[in-house]
């Protein structure tokens, strides 16, 4: 199973998403990995369909660029 199948780090990064607070002392290392990894992937997940570059825009089908920029 990797890192991010865990269930603590899923959590983690899922509930950094929304916004939850991090309460270091009651929490266990992979939720805490789950937490800062969404905290290190949020400028990507936040960046416009425009903003990717063209090389990677061509991996994706093209359905994926008209559902992001709706």
């Amino acid at each position: 199973m990797s890192q991010q199948q865990q269930p603590d780090y899923h959590e983690g990064f899922f509930d950094s998403l929304d916004g939850e607070p991090l309460f270091e002392n009651e929490c266990s290392a992979d939720y805490l990995a789950g937490w800062l990894a969404a905290h290190e992937c949020r400028t990507f997940l936040d960046r416009a369909w425009s903003d990717v570059p063209a090389e990677l825009q061509a991996r994706f089908p093209a359905h994926y660029a008209r559902r992001l920029d709706a």
